[in-house]
């Protein structure tokens, strides 16, 4: 129960003629009950810790773009949903390397790379088929 819940429960109590000083006694005891618990519970979750464990290869968890909030797919799911968006709309082909200019070339490996390695430690396929992208 929060406080303003609390308050939401006495207006009602005090709509339905209950007396005054019942109404205090009830909001004095379970302010004092919230307070407790509001402490106890920082104290608990302080001394609680969760391990945390790398989701299964057949999990995929990614954060939306907006409110960046987590999501769980299963790996084949989330493959299909990303050729639905890229290459099954027709608007894009598959290519091995592409055709840029050497410089230009080079700093798109090295940013390439970059998401490769980062990728390295949580999908290991991932970062293999990027780096098998980047021109030698």
């Amino acid at each position: 129960m929060s406080r303003a819940s609390l308050q939401a429960a006495v207006e009602k109590l005090k709509g339905n003629k209950i007396p005054e000083h019942t109404i205090n006694e009830l909001q004095g005891g379970l302010g004092h009950i919230i307070n407790e618990c509001e402490e106890s519970g920082k104290e608990i979750l302080a001394k609680k810790q969760q391990n945390i464990q790398n989701p299964p290869d057949s999990v995929v968890i990614f954060s939306t773009d907006k409110t960046k909030r987590l999501i769980a797919l299963d790996t084949n799911h989330y493959d299909q949903i990303l050729l639905n968006c890229t290459v099954n709309t027709g608007n894009y082909d598959l290519k091995n390397k592409l055709n840029k200019p050497k410089t230009e070339q080079a700093k798109f490996n090295s940013q390439l790379k970059k998401i490769a390695d980062t990728y390295n430690a949580i999908d290991k396929k991932l970062s293999q088929d990027l780096k098998s992208n980047y021109l030698q």
